[in-house]
């Protein structure tokens, strides 16, 4: 079926781009919108249909580089993203040039910090510098980790069905919020919290900006804070430990748990064989093939120009670069066999993998959510051999 889909994907982003093409080089402002927004809600349905990762794939391939997707225009080597990613920069609720992300409604602090300018970005990275990611947060080890939650991952493994990928996530959430404010939630309300958050958080990434209508009759803006936030928010969570546990650690580190268990097989790589130092380089490779954080974007304050498919696009003020991590990840002037998993890279390969973006909209959770990853493969591996688990095609 998936075989099926990525053809019949194929085709169509071959017979969009012409139209695309069209549309940035028109000198008729309306109509580049109108085609823009027909194209951009077949991008929407082909990212739920194929992959967010893969579908930017894919478009890559059709173009041969550069491409256009969404609202945006996707710069793909290695060099531009590096440098262009740190640059502080005007930004939108957009996600992959497409309104995946709904905007406010997914963060209980009403505004995501990574579409945050100046100044606020810098408050806002100050303020969880000071009550989240301080110096022993940055100090955490595998035994850190793994000791402290040790209860977390015990009641995890008694359950009937750990491997579970809902399951598995709720074991994200509860780890995230326990270490980031030393505070166990239990394993009922993670379980609640986070099944809650996905279901809406879905709903509104499809619905909230194509079809408003159905987010309003399901309730999903009321819901999202009165089944995943509030709970956690009345036991004395943080609202910045809430944001940054549910829509970032739980979302990431539970995709690439997932992606990481599918890798071995598809890579042929036995975990029990691995070492810790092994298993760490391992996620990262898995995350740099993968990247949970699929993108992120700039908004121009000046005209630029882009290459796309041998034209030259002239952009201008307003308009959206994307920087596909998946593609920038793979890109062979970078990285030695880009599209192998190998353990054997230098530290400065390692280092460069944008999956975390870099400068100013850096994740400063890169370490702690490979650490998580690692204690979290090895609990389950202990009670059920991940070769014999299987979590591709699953979000849910």
């Amino acid at each position: 079926m998936k075989l099926i889909i990525l053809g019949m994907s194929k085709g169509l982003i071959y017979l969009l781009k012409p139209m695309k093409l069209f549309a940035y080089t028109t000198k008729f402002q309306f109509l580049r919108r109108l085609i823009i927004q027909f194209t951009a809600f077949i991008d929407f349905i082909l990212s739920f249909l194929y992959g967010q990762n893969e579908v930017m794939e894919a478009h890559e391939k059709v173009y041969k580089g550069n491409f256009i997707f969404g609202h945006g225009v996707m710069k793909t080597d290695y060099d531009s993203t590096f440098d262009e990613i740190q640059k502080p920069s005007m930004r939108t609720n957009h996600f992959m040039g497409i309104p995946v992300v709904s905007g406010n409604e997914v963060f209980v602090v009403n505004s995501p910090l990574i579409s945050l300018g100046e100044p606020f970005r810098t408050v806002a990275r100050n303020h969880i510098n000071e009550t989240l990611f301080n110096e022993d947060f940055y100090k955490l080890t595998y035994d850190d980790v793994n000791g402290k939650c040790a209860r977390i991952l015990d009641e995890w493994l008694a359950d009937d069905n750990p491997e579970n990928i809902t399951k598995m996530r709720s074991v994200s959430t509860r780890m995230v919020i326990y270490m980031l404010q030393n505070m166990d939630v239990g394993k009922a309300i993670s379980e609640k919290v986070t099944a809650a958050y996905l279901k809406h958080f879905i709903q509104l990434s499809l619905f909230k900006n194509y079809l408003p209508i159905a987010t309003g009759l399901m309730g999903t803006e009321k819901k999202i804070k009165k089944d995943a936030f509030y709970p956690l928010i009345k036991m004395g969570v943080l609202p910045s430990v809430v944001d940054a546990t549910l829509f970032a650690a739980m979302f990431s580190i539970g995709t690439l748990f997932a992606k990481c268990v599918d890798y071995l097989r598809e890579h042929g790589i036995e975990y029990n064989s691995l070492n810790l130092e092994e298993k760490m380089k391992f996620v990262t490779e898995v995350v740099r093939l993968y990247p949970t954080v699929t993108t992120t974007h700039r908004i121009l304050e000046a005209p630029e120009t882009v290459t796309v498919a041998g034209k030259t696009l002239n952009l201008t003020e307003g308009d959206e670069i994307v920087y596909p991590f998946v593609c920038a990840n793979k890109d062979k002037a970078a990285f030695e066999c880009p599209h192998k998993i190998k353990l054997d890279r230098s530290e400065q390969d390692y280092d460069k993998v944008l999956s975390w973006s870099k400068g100013a909209h850096a994740c400063p959770a890169k370490k702690f959510s490979v650490l998580v990853t690692v204690v979290m493969l090895d609990a389950l591996n202990s009670k059920t051999p991940l070769s014999t688990v299987d979590y591709k095609g699953k979000i849910l």
